[in-house]
């Protein structure tokens, strides 16, 4: 179905109202969805394996996806708005749930070829997310199990980066995706793999040095992959006098717990 958008006769005719009323169908239903998880989210922990699959297959059905049907630009933006936007809300919403969590981070999680992808746009979601979140939340993306008793998982970014290197078809072709907002605009369309760098950039200034250690290993666990080191090595660079100070406090504070004066250079007085 094509529509010749910049026809007035086309955004009158009877498909195109019927479509309009299917997006606000839409919004509806996923503003629902929301206002129900917000209200009685301490209820429905037991189906956020459902929430994770249905945000899933909602993402992939929308650009970068390749398996995303192909719609006008201005039909497009519009469901955006009806089904993007109050995903967003959704995963918000979906944050603090310890089953959630464990859900999305598990070591074997299995998933179709088409929701690769749109896992890995949802872990970088939740890592622009989580600077609002209070101390408990960060704890549980960022640091991974540690007991037996725990469900095992992951550390968001060694997720992040698992997820990353099994989205192979997408970093060969590569899929675009929007670049940096600028006055609300983005500025150009960037490959998966610098649309993760910048996010890593953004996560890393606001990351709290306790986290530090935690976010080394990744890296050090996923070197032997061309990409993750240039990735990492470009958000060192994009913020470089910030990351420098979250080093230095890491290493600090190492020393401190272990009784070391730091070298001077080092000392953040």
């Amino acid at each position: 179905m094509v529509f010749c958008l910049f026809s007035k006769e086309a955004t009158q005719s009877t498909e195109y109202k019927l479509f309009q009323k299917t997006a606000k169908m839409c919004r509806f239903f996923a503003n629902t969805l929301v206002h129900y998880i917000k209200e009685f989210k301490c209820f429905l922990t037991k189906y956020c394996n459902c929430y994770h699959q249905l945000y899933l297959q909602i993402i992939s059905k929308f650009p970068p996806s390749l398996c995303a049907p192909t719609l006008p630009s201005a039909l497009s933006g519009e469901l955006k708005a009806a089904a993007l936007v109050p995903m967003d809300a959704l995963l918000l919403q979906l944050l603090p749930l310890r089953p959630f969590v464990e859900f999305v981070l598990q070591k074997e999680l299995r998933l179709t070829p088409d929701h690769q992808l749109p896992q890995c746009l949802m872990l970088v979601s939740v890592l622009g997310q989580l600077a609002s979140q209070p101390e408990e939340v960060l704890q549980l993306w960022f640091t991974g199990s540690h007991f037996s008793e725990d469900t095992p998982r992951l550390p968001l970014h060694q997720a992040l980066f698992t997820s990353f290197r099994r989205c192979c078809t997408e970093r060969r072709v590569p899929v675009l995706l929007p670049g940096v907002m600028m006055k609300g605009q983005a500025q150009v369309l960037v490959t998966l793999h610098t649309h993760m760098c910048v996010q890593l950039c953004a996560s890393v200034a606001a990351l709290p040095p306790v986290y530090f250690p935690v976010l080394v290993r990744p890296t050090h666990t996923h070197t032997h992959t061309h990409n993750h080191i240039h990735c990492i090595r470009s958000s060192i660079r994009r913020s470089e006098h910030c990351f420098a100070s979250k080093v230095q406090a890491a290493f600090n504070r190492e020393c401190f717990d272990s009784g070391i004066t730091p070298p001077p250079q080092l000392r953040s007085d």
